[in-house]
């Protein structure tokens, strides 16, 4: 009988290749489910401003609020106060008749929350509103 110091590494290792292989396979799905359970974005709605042109009215409806998700690892996501969250839709540019599509721009400010490590976005990440010439 061989003792257990006799087996090479390899051995050691080649012995009930299928049970680790499964193993790993379940810890990585383990890992996996865990991660995106946890790490799901906070998705809320927001007020918006539009900013309308002068010359033109709006033809079709026009956004008054703007969903965001908020990215975050654990809970710090939680900690982000929406009311300090201000959604702007600018189409001041709009010159002419016709469907004008602008980006939803965020402002906010994290405080002493680090930037890097949280993400804040708009979905979608543009609104489209219709224009007509004001008086017809």
């Amino acid at each position: 009988m061989k003792s257990i110091k006799s087996y090479s590494l390899l051995g050691r290792l080649l012995k009930n290749w299928q049970v680790k292989i499964i193993s790993l396979i379940v810890a990585i799905f383990v890992y996996a489910l865990a991660y995106y359970a946890i790490n799901t974005p906070r998705t809320i709605r927001i007020p918006a401003t539009v900013i309308l042109p002068e010359d033109y009215e709006p033809f079709s409806n026009v956004p008054d609020s703007v969903d965001i998700a908020i990215h975050a690892s654990g809970d710090a996501k939680y900690m982000i106060d929406p009311l300090l969250i201000e959604a702007r839709i600018d189409f001041s540019f709009v010159n002419a008749q016709g469907v004008f599509s602008a980006p939803i721009e965020l402002e906010y400010n994290l405080g002493v929350l680090q930037k890097d490590v949280i993400q804040i976005v708009p979905h979608p990440h543009s609104a489209r509103i219709a224009f007509q010439k004001k008086g017809l």
